[in-house]
């Protein structure tokens, strides 16, 4: 039990930044579509502006993302810790009553069904509490994701006031095969991201 724990949410950590990248490249976010300067007078003949973000490496330098994750590995350290704890002394008990059982050290067979009694409703209490610490991990997960993805968004959107780009693209592994690198703005937008990482954002992942 105590290992699954840690299986559970050191998997939930694991997925984290896939999760992310799947929900801001390919979901569809709650904000306005993204602004595009003068888009709707320009000639439909123009030539279209493109550039695309390298994602692994946005998620990598980005601050606020950096601090959820180092955030989320406290909650996971903190809470495991207490589940173990919980569970070490559970399983002192499952053995004190397996040397009571094999000595015969027990004053009646009532004394004896009621430690066994005892003994299943606490593993009954501890499997409820690892499916809610899992439960709630992953809650939290979604949610905190969710602020990175919207405050990402709303950011690329500000940023573009400037640019005017009619598309921005996510690369990440092979799902662009072939890319100019003078198209890549992704220091560009780490900067601008990290700038605008303010208290208040600092705050909700808390």
């Amino acid at each position: 039990m105590k290992e699954k724990i840690h299986y559970v949410i050191e998997a939930a950590l694991a997925i984290a930044v896939l999760i992310l990248f799947v929900l801001f490249f390919w979901g569809k976010p709650n904000t306005s579509k993204m602004k595009v300067a003068d888009s709707d007078e320009k000639s439909a003949t123009e030539i279209i502006s493109l550039a695309y973000i390298d994602v692994e490496s946005l998620m990598s330098n980005y601050t606020f993302f950096i601090d959820l994750n180092e955030q989320m590995a406290k909650e996971y350290k903190s809470e495991s810790d207490r589940f173990a704890a919980q569970f070490n002394k559970f399983q002192k008990e499952v053995e004190e009553y397996k040397r009571l059982a094999e000595t015969g050290s027990f004053f009646s067979r009532e004394r004896q069904i009621a430690s066994e009694q005892r003994l299943a409703m606490r593993q009954e209490e501890l499997q409820k509490l690892e499916a809610k610490i899992s439960q709630d991990f992953q809650e939290k997960q979604i949610r905190l994701t969710e602020i990175v993805r919207q405050t990402i968004y709303s950011q690329i959107q500000d940023y573009n006031n400037d640019k005017g780009y009619h598309f921005i693209f996510g690369k990440m592994n092979d799902n662009i095969l072939l890319a100019n690198e003078s198209k890549d703005i992704t220091a560009e937008v780490i900067d601008y991201l990290n700038k605008h990482y303010t208290p208040s954002l600092k705050e909700k992942i808390k």
